[in-house]
């Protein structure tokens, strides 16, 4: 897992859950991104 807390970008691999708190709803997958300054999240 990796983050920036400068950039707002942060990615991780394996496992991954993503927590969507504004949609109420979970991701999960074996690779996430999140772009928080852009407000987006990949998952695969």
């Amino acid at each position: 897992m990796y983050y920036n807390q400068l950039t707002g970008f942060g990615k991780a691999t394996g496992n991954v859950t993503l927590d969507d708190p504004n949609e109420r709803r979970w991701i999960k997958g074996g690779y996430g991104e999140i772009f928080e300054r852009e407000r987006f999240c990949h998952d695969d």
